[in-house]
C-alpha cells in the first residue's frame, strides 16, 4: 500500500519536460479527434509547433485538453506560439 502511494506522489512531484521527440496521439486522442470532427494529424502538428518550447507534466492530458480548444477554435488563445530562440525572424 504505501508503494502505492510513493508512486502517486512522484508522480505529482514529476518535474515539467519538454515535448519528446516521436511524440505521437494516442488512441484516446484519436477517439476524441473523431468524436468532435477534427483530423487529428492537423491538430498535432499545430500543437507540436505551438508547444515546441513548453515544458508539461502530463502531455496526454495536455493535448487532450488542446483538442477541446481546437474544436472550439480557441487553441491560439490557450495555447500560444511560443518561438524558441533558434527561431529565425528575418
Amino acid at each position: 500500500m504505501a508503494g502505492a502511494r510513493l508512486g502517486l506522489s512522484e508522480t505529482r512531484t514529476r518535474d515539467p519536460s519538454p515535448l519528446p521527440r516521436g511524440w505521437e496521439p494516442n488512441d484516446q486522442h484519436q477517439k476524441k479527434a473523431w468524436s468532435l470532427g477534427i483530423e487529428l494529424n492537423v491538430a498535432a502538428d499545430r500543437f507540436e509547433e505551438s508547444m515546441s518550447t513548453a515544458r508539461r507534466r502530463n502531455w496526454t492530458s495536455t493535448f487532450s485538453k488542446y483538442l477541446d480548444d481546437f474544436a472550439n477554435g480557441v487553441e491560439d488563445i490557450t495555447f500560444p506560439y511560443t518561438p524558441s530562440l533558434d527561431d529565425e525572424w528575418m
